[in-house]
């Protein structure tokens, strides 16, 4: 596992737009940190709303494993023995410590917001059991969308509304409060969904291993070369 990790940390220096990747990435991590903290409390349905600073955070995970699947399509590494570990294990490993670093990280910033009073334990457990799903949704659409793009984009346009919507539905017929899941259980349950759906991820990339990385999952400079 931590040589998965090291490879897949050292190859991202050869990665195609690695720059423009980075200052992206780098930028929407702002938008959501300040999102994240510029929210604040709320009742009614809108504690079951979208907590889009959050979900911002848990999207710059994507970028380094986007970079990562990049280095196949230019034949960088055609022929090393790590072409394949580079789709598969590396990827999994890698998306394992980014999820888990930007999760950390959106906890950390719910935390203080409870802690500091600006929130309700309700809306901390609320907005972590969004994040929960939402690891799991990105997870997935990372796994498929490399190599199905359109479609993969296209299932996600739909789940994600859905989601939003079964969620307040859920809240405001107290669906969510039966669950009776109290700050700790939340955020073990975040961590380990991370671990479960990067399992599924794993399996559905080596079934779609074979498979050509599909063109409209990577940059416009990148696309004239596949």
């Amino acid at each position: 596992m931590i040589k998965q990790l090291q490879m897949g940390i050292k190859l991202l220096r050869y990665t195609h737009g690695i720059v423009a990747n980075t200052v992206l990435g780098a930028l929407i991590l702002l938008v959501g940190i300040l999102m994240e903290l510029g929210s604040s409390g709320s009742s009614g349905m809108a504690v079951a709303s979208l907590s889009v600073g959050g979900y911002f955070i848990l999207m710059t995970a994507m970028w380094p494993l986007q970079m990562l699947i990049s280095l196949n399509v230019p034949g960088v590494v055609a022929a090393s023995p790590w072409k394949k570990r580079i789709q598969t294990s590396v990827f999994s490993v890698s998306a394992v410590v980014y999820f888990t670093l930007t999760y950390t990280l959106v906890m950390v910033l719910k935390l203080l917001k409870w802690k500091s009073g600006f929130v309700s334990e309700e809306r901390f457990v609320i907005e972590m059991l969004q994040m929960v799903v939402f690891v799991f949704i990105l997870m997935i659409y990372m796994a498929t969308s490399l190599k199905y793009f359109v479609v993969s984009t296209i299932v996600f346009c739909i789940v994600m509304p859905a989601f939003m919507v079964s969620y307040m539905i859920a809240y405001n017929m107290d669906i969510l409060a039966r669950l009776n899941l109290g700050p700790v259980a939340v955020i073990l349950i975040g961590y380990a969904t991370i671990f479960l759906s990067t399992l599924l991820g794993n399996g559905i990339l080596h079934l779609l291993y074979k498979k050509p990385v599909s063109k409209y999952s990577q940059m416009s400079s990148l696309r004239k070369k596949m």
